[in-house]
């Protein structure tokens, strides 16, 4: 019997949220983290979904038809990415976040950097009897795995109750070094793209404080309209969520489908915003 991909996704998705139940109980008993039981549970999964899966029996309902259309990066963008961004940033004590924001900066930015010019050169080097990869190309795939995303470590410090400060800090320099570093790997992309020839260090760096800045400045912006729209509304929950959803699409949107500068950095601003000066104009 042939499912079409609407069918495959929604039992997907519901074995999934069964299955973090049922190991939330095991882990909480066995006082294993959760986030590593998770991560094993998905490792495991999909080995065996590669050894055992054939067409038939219970893996074979995950087997997407021929043509069903994939998830395009437009999707994840515009959809996902908005509403995890702006929700982790909202949700960061702004006052221990300001008392880092000098590491935090040093680490998601100059830091990242030295990560991505390290990474390349050691690609340059290890590729350079095989695949003979250019510095271009280094750079992007470094920029692409320097970014760390410290989810489950996050998760684990709080479980431990270790200083807010170091959880804080972790946290925000996720959130701002997956700025960094998709502006990074946008910017690197379409300098291959269009065929410079070569990397020109001057152009490289002002489009890269061009889609920065940008970013930032969108995001500020927006927050503080919407801020101050949501401000003149008293007592009313409908609006005043509406609104701040919709604060976070519309950056993402405006910024990296309108102004094509860094539609995260928006994100972080705006979260950061209104988690802070933003949290006072809302209603109790």
């Amino acid at each position: 019997m042939h499912h079409g991909p609407v069918f495959t996704i929604v039992l997907a998705i519901m074995m999934i949220l069964v299955s973090g139940a049922i190991l939330k109980k095991v882990s909480t008993r066995l006082k294993f983290p959760y986030t590593i039981s998770l991560l094993l549970l998905g490792l495991s999964t999909g080995l065996a979904i590669k050894w055992f899966g054939g067409d038939h029996g219970l893996f074979g309902l995950f087997r997407m038809p021929h043509d069903a259309h994939v998830v395009s990066p437009e999707t994840i963008i515009f959809i996902f990415l908005p509403a995890l961004i702006f929700e982790s940033a909202f949700s960061l004590d702004s006052h221990v976040f300001k008392k880092n924001l000098g590491a935090t900066v040093t680490f998601a930015g100059p830091a990242l950097l030295v990560t991505t010019f390290l990474t390349a050169g050691f690609m340059v080097i290890l590729t350079a009897s095989s695949w003979h990869w250019g510095w271009a190309t280094a750079l992007v795939f470094g920029s692409l795995i320097s970014a760390t995303d410290p989810v489950a470590v996050v998760a684990i410090l709080k479980e431990l109750g270790v200083s807010k400060r170091l959880g804080t800090l972790i946290e925000g320099e996720s959130l701002l070094n997956d700025g960094t570093a998709i502006v990074l790997f946008t910017v690197l992309f379409s300098v291959i793209q269009h065929g410079t020839g070569g990397l020109v260090a001057s152009d490289v760096i002002l489009k890269f404080l061009w889609v920065v800045a940008g970013g930032l400045a969108t995001g500020f912006i927006l927050s503080w309209i919407f801020s101050s729209w949501i401000g003149r509304t008293f007592n009313d929950p409908l609006i005043e969520i509406s609104l701040t959803l919709v604060l976070g699409y519309l950056c993402m949107l405006l910024a990296e489908g309108m102004l094509q500068v860094s539609g995260v950095m928006a994100l972080v601003v705006a979260g950061l915003y209104m988690g802070s000066v933003g949290r006072t104009r809302i209603s109790p």
